[in-house]
């Protein structure tokens, strides 16, 4: 049916998202631990070799969103509503958990490190 191919699709860019996040995070917690602090951008990593290829967003052809903060870093997609909702997730609140967002709002977040 057209709603099961529209959710295997919808697996198949959240795998893609997650496996791009997955190696960003380790690389930004790698570059954390021999530096000492967080990288000011993803691309200071692909300058040191630390990462390539630098990590696609599949939502939106863009890298994933980097941003260091204060005492940490939040890494994201824009999801399923391609803009960027500052990192921002839409929380289902018939779930325990965060969600990919919706068509009007929310961003999936992999790391955040408050």
């Amino acid at each position: 049916s057209t709603r099961s191919a529209q959710q295997i699709s919808e697996l198949r860019w959240q795998s893609h998202a997650w496996h791009n996040a997955t190696r960003a995070i380790l690389a930004v917690k790698r570059w954390q631990k021999e530096h000492g602090q967080y990288p000011e951008t993803l691309e200071q990593l692909t300058g040191a070799g630390a990462l390539k290829p630098l990590p696609l967003d599949p939502y939106s052809n863009t890298l994933l969103m980097y941003r260091k903060t204060d005492d940490g870093f939040t890494l994201y997609s824009r999801g399923r509503n391609f803009k960027d909702d500052g990192g921002l997730p839409q929380v289902d609140p018939n779930t325990p958990w965060r969600t990919w967002g919706t068509q009007e709002a929310g961003d999936a977040v992999f790391w955040s490190m408050p």
